[in-house]
């Protein structure tokens, strides 16, 4: 019965309950403990549970099915130590605490974390400061050398990797992602050989997009040409996922490790689209629940809206000038969440407007 209850009904029917059972007028000290209790209950609930920092809005890669202006707003690259600092201060209070249960901090969205000077610094920092909490990293390997992955794995700085990995040979590769792939496979191979002499129990997950299936899934659900594929005849590509799945899937460590083929979204053809040709009834934010729990904050400490807002078109505020938990709770905030749940895109504006491009495309 209780699982069908929920938010502050949830609560009232806690304490309800308490009382029937007692038979009785319970001590009212007894009640205003056992409120506390389920408002705290109720507010983590409602809270934050993840945290995306985005170490460096930079990358060593050009991909195409990345926005060719993402992170051009925001002219702080780098974010700096002192803001990581301050944010792990926070998040570790008793205050902050109360209201929201971090279960992740992610150090590499909208960029590649390791061309920030200072990551080993702040992995280090993090896991001093906040072991228990997952730390998660996405890289393409150009720029987590050798050294830097011994670092990693001999300290254990990171508890989940993920990489993408979008063909099977240099040329394939570098259709996608315009990145040398020898240097690329090099820093790969020597991280699964390193991780498996120290005997690490750090997972990897492979990411795969490759050049055939995105162009055909843009195509598919789209109706449109990728901006950045060049001229290519698509009639005579062929994909070579296979080909690169087989060239690591016995290298892995299974079943923790996965190569998944991922799924293609067109947040990089935005500017293709015309809004007012766009039927919103059809469609929904797909990862709502997602964006609602999770602070997405730039080098400059500017909380923006979403993992797909490439260009970080939509800001909260800054968690540097004022608090996480401030533009949390904040108006403009509040506003865009009521907008997206009522599927008012077109009143949001860029790039919501043009929320097509956020559903996910098969070829």
């Amino acid at each position: 019965m209780r699982k069908n209850v929920s938010g502050k009904n949830y609560l009232r029917w806690d304490i309800v309950r308490l009382c029937n059972k007692a038979g009785k007028v319970l001590h009212p000290q007894f009640v205003k403990q056992r409120l506390r209790r389920g408002l705290g209950r109720l507010r983590k609930r409602e809270g934050l549970r993840y945290i995306s920092l985005s170490l460096s809005s930079a990358c060593s890669a050009d991909c195409i099915y990345c926005p060719a202006n993402r992170g051009e707003s925001i002219k702080t690259k780098m974010m700096p130590f002192e803001s990581v600092e301050k944010i792990t201060q926070e998040i570790t209070s008793r205050h902050f605490q109360r209201m929201h249960n971090i279960e992740s901090i992610s150090i590499s969205t909208n960029g590649d974390a390791f061309l920030n000077k200072d990551v080993i610094k702040i992995l280090r920092f993090l896991k001093r400061k906040v072991p228990e909490i997952k730390k998660v990293c996405f890289t393409n390997f150009r720029a987590f050398t050798k050294e830097k992955i011994d670092i990693v794995l001999r300290e254990g700085l990171i508890d989940f990797m993920g990489c993408n990995i979008d063909g099977s040979t240099p040329e394939s590769y570098y259709s996608v992602k315009k990145a040398d792939y020898n240097k690329v496979r090099e820093h790969l191979l020597y991280f699964i050989e390193m991780r498996k002499k120290l005997w690490r129990d750090m997972p990897l997950m492979m990411s795969i997009t490759t050049f055939y299936a995105y162009v055909s899934s843009i195509r598919k659900g789209l109706g449109i040409y990728p901006s950045r594929a060049g001229d290519v005849d698509i009639e005579n590509l062929s994909d070579d996922f296979q080909q690169t799945r087989d060239q690591y899937k016995d290298l892995l460590d299974h079943p923790k490790d996965h190569i998944l083929k991922t799924g293609v979204r067109g947040w990089a053809e935005r500017h293709q689209i015309d809004p007012s040709t766009i039927d919103y009834s059809h469609y929904n934010c797909p990862i709502l629940d997602r964006v609602k729990q999770t602070a997405y904050i730039a080098p400059d400490g500017s909380w923006w809206s979403c993992c797909w807002d490439g260009n970080n078109e939509i800001i909260f505020g800054n968690v540097i000038d004022t608090s996480i938990h401030d533009v949390f709770l904040s108006q403009k905030r509040k506003r865009f969440f009521e907008l997206l749940e009522n599927r008012k895109f077109k009143e949001i504006g860029s790039p919501c407007e043009t929320v097509n491009c956020c559903q996910e495309f098969g070829c």
